[in-house]
């Protein structure tokens, strides 16, 4: 009888042990819920299977610290909510999606905010640590990314990694030791054969409200660089980089133009096409060491315009291409530097113009066609009298003749001091109307900024936005 109640107490003590101790153990690392609510612990197979689970639209909150060692494959439009600031580490990229041709139909939103990402000091083999690829048979897709910390990478990796149709917002992040900030590319030929070149419009990834930071030492080289490419579209503003803590950057912002996949060998043909259409502007860069280039501008569409530098160099704004039109693999696109105007971008207080550079011997450049200033491309005139350049003042200042191609910013705002108005969340946001002067003595309002905030940072439930303008498929 001793021996079947010492076997009944063993008994009872191992189901409170399992009870109390291990169950509690094995449900924490669980996904739990259903649609449209669920509630994921922070580990690789509980988050999975959550997307796994979820409809398109659903909230899925996430909590606690994991290490990742494979990455999270996203399809369908989910909403990825951190709770406490839940941090996932791994050497690799964290978050692919490659939205299927459901979401591309409807234009699923991915949202992702409130996490700390850390990529361990991996260079991600290039890549990013967030990833999108949309092919576009179906459409665009929206990406929103905010609230975040992305950080710890090296040599050529990418904090965000974006190609095809991807509009949204990325905001509010900060972006720690990142080599580059982003990698934004199109479809190549799709984009350029299916999109329209436009400015301030919805149908671009705007980059907004960012910081980008070193709180440690970072070496040479890549320091929050951004590029963009292959038929990319973006906007970047109002974002602060404080270069404290990295060594010489090199530059800091680049445009690819039409090239080939391996500028060192080139086969006959350009099968990487130029950015479609970028903006920069309200952007202020602090503390930067050593830099030689600012902006290299090297294809599409480009709005430069009241940026700040600060540092101990005052690096040049360059402009360029790398190969003539007829080189693209399939089209007659005008991929070159084109349409393109910069103004009031004040390194340490001084006025840098778009200056044409080349980039070295054959077979790079077009001689058959060259940039030209006050033709492809217009700098700040602080004389306007409308025969060349860019203006700036109030509407009432513009001259009444003008020449075609020039352009003037008309606004409220002060032209020489930007004070309040660069940086991430301004206190005074830039205003005004660009106006292109269409033919002789004819002035046509031709851009404003896009809302600012961006829309998409209004609400964290899935959002609809109108038809995209400007698309041909």
């Amino acid at each position: 009888m001793r021996t079947k109640k010492a076997f009944d107490l063993l008994f009872v003590s191992l189901f409170c042990f399992w009870a109390y101790c291990l169950m509690p153990l094995f449900s924490w690392a669980a996904c739990t819920g259903s649609s449209p609510n669920w509630i994921s612990t922070a580990d690789y197979s509980s988050v999975k299977s959550c997307v796994s689970q979820a409809a398109p639209g659903d909230v899925i909150t996430v909590s606690g610290n994991a290490t990742w060692t494979s990455t999270l494959e996203v399809t369908r439009g989910v909403q990825l909510i951190g709770s406490g600031n839940p941090t996932i580490t791994g050497g690799l990229t964290l978050i692919y999606w490659i939205p299927n041709a459901a979401a591309q139909t409807v234009h699923d939103t991915l949202t992702i905010s409130g996490f700390t990402f850390d990529a361990n000091n991996s260079s991600l083999g290039g890549a990013g640590i967030i990833r999108v690829y949309n092919n576009s048979t179906y459409g665009h897709v929206n990406l929103i990314v905010t609230n975040n910390t992305i950080r710890n990478a090296s040599r050529s990796a990418r904090g965000l990694y974006l190609g095809g149709a991807v509009w949204g917002v990325a905001s509010s992040n900060i972006f720690d030791r990142i080599p580059i900030l982003f990698g934004i590319y199109g479809n190549d030929f799709n984009s350029w054969n299916n999109l329209t070149q436009a400015y301030g419009v919805a149908e671009n990834f705007y980059v907004e409200d960012n910081t980008i930071q070193f709180s440690s030492s970072f070496p040479s080289g890549y320091s929050g660089w951004t590029e963009s490419g292959q038929g990319g579209r973006v906007v970047v503003r109002y974002n602060t980089w404080d270069y404290t803590n990295a060594d010489a950057p090199g530059e800091f912002w680049d445009i690819h133009g039409l090239q080939t996949p391996l500028i060192a060998n080139p086969p006959e043909s350009c099968q990487n096409y130029s950015t479609m259409v970028s903006e920069y502007y309200g952007n202020k860069i602090i503390n930067q060491v050593g830099a030689y280039r600012w902006m290299a501008h090297r294809g599409g569409w480009m709005l430069m315009f009241n940026n700040t530098l600060a540092g101990n160099t005052s690096p040049y704004n360059g402009i360029t291409q790398y190969y003539c039109n007829s080189c693209q693999q399939m089209g007659s696109f005008n991929q070159k530097a084109d349409n393109t105007y910069a103004w009031r971008n004040l390194a340490n207080g001084t006025e840098k113009p778009l200056t044409v550079y080349s980039p070295g011997a054959a077979p790079y450049g077009c001689a058959s066609d060259p940039i030209i200033e006050n033709a492809d491309f217009f700098n700040y005139n602080a004389i306007f009298n409308g025969s060349t350049g860019v203006g700036c003042g109030p509407l009432a200042a513009r001259p009444s003749t003008c020449t075609t191609g020039v352009a003037y910013w008309a606004t409220n705002q002060s032209c020489s001091d930007l004070s309040g108005m660069v940086g991430k969340n301004p206190i005074m946001p830039i205003s005004g109307t660009l106006y292109k002067c269409t033919a002789t003595n004819t002035w046509t309002a031709y851009y404003t900024p896009y809302q600012y905030p961006h829309p998409m940072r209004e609400s964290s439930t899935p959002i609809s936005i109108s038809a995209p303008r400007n698309l041909r498929y």
